[in-house]
């Protein structure tokens, strides 16, 4: 039976509000259809499908579509990806989506107190593509708050989509300004978070609608054969974890993050001060009473110099 299973792999065109995932709740362990960090498990049944989602010890997974979700741009056309899960500790999914022609691989792994989620996905066809694709985890909306940043939170209602997004990036399309984003009820909290390297046009949000309730992370690509290192294929990346400290929402978000990716948050500069940009310095005056340490105006370099 399990042979079985493991042979098969659903690539669905899906109607918006037509499909939804129905599944069993149970405590996901450490096991080989889970993985469990300090706050956060997520399980999986046997077709690959999340079926267990525990945040602070309290199961919180609810009854969506969910996974990964693949968008043909210029077809308008949604596909579903879900294929087993494999492996005892790192898991891994692969598999074609011989509709949509493309093909996808991903892994899941520890990275210290979050799961760490590589993936690939591929043309087939031969042809320039764009493509959206997106991974929905599954967590209940009760109780919920979307936090924009520190100070602003909106409560999660039914039929919307929550995320904070960057003005500057191309007209029609949504870019979020900060490299994690999360939710939280007080008691229970969930967050997801992209790598700042390398680059990646992304966009986190929690949905609430259309079928869809839970944590999502969404990256557009352009798939062609033009690209010599990778040819019609585009990786992505993103983690999942439990802010240790839910009360404190994206502030607790923030910190954690910080955890997982100390290297970006490295103090490498030998000294602190402010920072000049398009003025002239010589024509400050009192200049010495700012603190100046960093000048970034064309044409002072030489002034800079003399001080």
């Amino acid at each position: 039976m399990a042979g079985k299973v493991a042979a098969v792999l659903m690539a669905t065109a899906i109607t918006a509000g037509a499909v939804s995932f129905s599944g069993t709740p149970a405590a996901a362990e450490d096991g080989p259809l889970s993985l469990k960090t300090d706050n956060l498990s997520v399980g999986w049944d046997e077709s690959g499908a999340v079926n267990s989602v525990v945040l602070q010890g309290k199961e919180s997974f609810t009854d969506s579509l969910c996974g990964f979700f693949v968008t043909d741009c210029a077809k308008e056309q949604d596909y579903s990806f879900q294929a087993p899960v494999n492996g005892s500790g790192e898991k891994s999914q692969s598999g074609n989506l011989e509709t949509a022609g493309l093909k996808m691989k991903v892994t899941y792994k520890k990275q210290g107190k979050a799961i760490r989620v590589d993936g690939e996905v591929q043309d087939t066809t031969g042809t320039d593509r764009l493509v959206q694709v997106e991974y929905l985890l599954p967590v209940s909306a009760e109780g919920m708050y979307w936090y924009n940043d520190t100070e602003d939170r909106t409560k999660v209602k039914d039929n919307a989509s929550y995320n904070m997004v960057t003005e500057n990036y191309l007209p029609g399309h949504k870019m979020s300004m900060y490299p994690y984003g999360a939710v939280s009820n007080g008691a229970q909290a969930i967050a997801m978070g992209v790598p700042m390297d390398p680059p990646q046009a992304f966009l986190i949000s929690y949905e609430n609608g259309n079928g869809k309730q839970g944590m999502s992370v969404k990256f557009d690509f352009a798939l062609t054969d033009k690209t010599p290192k990778n040819p019609s294929k585009a990786s992505f990346s993103f983690v999942i974890y439990a802010p240790t400290l839910p009360e404190w929402g994206f502030r607790s978000a923030t910190q954690d993050y910080y955890d997982l990716f100390p290297e970006y948050f490295e103090v490498k500069s030998p000294g602190g001060g402010n920072w000049l940009f398009q003025h002239a310095y010589e024509e400050l005056d009192g200049v010495e009473d700012f603190s100046f340490k960093y000048n970034e105006t064309p044409g002072s370099y030489t002034f800079d110099q003399e001080q």
